[in-house]
C-alpha cells in the first residue's frame, strides 16, 4: 500500500519526468499532450486503495500546495483526468473537500470577477475562472450535485463571457461526449 509521504513522491516524479515516469521527458512539443495518458496509465494499474491516496495528494496538491501557476493548473487538470477516468478514486472525503472549496463565498466572487487579461500569469492561479473550471469539471466527472449549483451560479454571474462559454461547453462535452453524440 502507498503511504501519503510516497504519493507525494510519485506525483513529483511523474511532474519532473523521472522514474516511473521518466516516459513523459520524450513528449514534447504537441506530444506534450499525451502525458496524462502516461499517469493514467500507470495509475489503472494502481490498487484502489492506492489510486485513492495518490487522488488526494492532487487534491490536496491542487487546492492548497504552493506552486507556480503552471504546476498549479497541471497539477489540477490532472485530477479532473483522473476523476474523468477513475471517479471512485476521489474519496467521499476529498470531494467534500473540492465542493466547500468551490462553494466559498471569498473564492466564489473573485471568480465571477476575473477577467482574462495580458497579466494573468502574474495572478494566483486559484484565483483565476480558469481553475473554478477545473474544479468544476471534477466534481461533474464524480457526480457531484455542488456541480449543478456552481454551473447555474457561473452561467449567470460570470463577468467574463469566455467563462461562460468554457463551462457551457464543458457541460455539453460532459452530457453528449466530445463528438457531442
Amino acid at each position: 500500500m502507498i503511504i501519503l509521504q510516497e504519493a507525494k513522491s510519485l506525483v513529483s516524479a511523474y511532474f519532473s519526468g523521472s522514474d516511473p515516469f521518466s516516459e513523459v521527458q520524450e513528449l514534447v512539443g504537441h506530444f506534450a499532450s499525451q502525458r496524462p495518458d502516461v499517469f493514467l496509465k500507470w495509475f489503472s494499474k494502481q490498487e484502489v486503495e492506492d489510486q485513492r491516496v495518490i487522488a488526494q495528494v492532487l487534491a490536496d496538491s491542487a487546492l492548497f500546495t504552493e506552486g507556480t501557476s503552471g504546476e498549479i493548473f497541471a497539477t489540477a487538470s490532472l485530477l479532473a483526468d483522473v476523476a474523468r477516468q477513475f471517479p471512485s478514486a476521489l474519496s467521499p472525503q476529498n470531494i467534500q473537500t473540492l465542493e466547500q472549496f468551490i462553494s466559498h463565498g471569498d473564492k466564489l466572487s473573485v471568480w465571477l470577477d476575473d477577467e482574462d487579461t495580458e497579466d494573468d500569469e502574474m495572478k494566483d492561479a486559484r484565483t483565476r475562472w480558469r481553475f473554478a473550471l477545473m474544479l468544476w469539471n471534477v466534481l461533474v466527472a464524480v457526480g457531484s450535485p455542488v456541480a449543478s449549483k456552481a454551473f447555474d451560479r457561473f452561467v449567470q454571474q460570470a463577468r467574463d463571457p469566455e467563462f461562460v462559454r468554457g463551462i457551457t461547453l464543458a457541460k455539453r462535452v460532459h452530457e453528449r461526449g466530445p463528438f457531442g453524440f
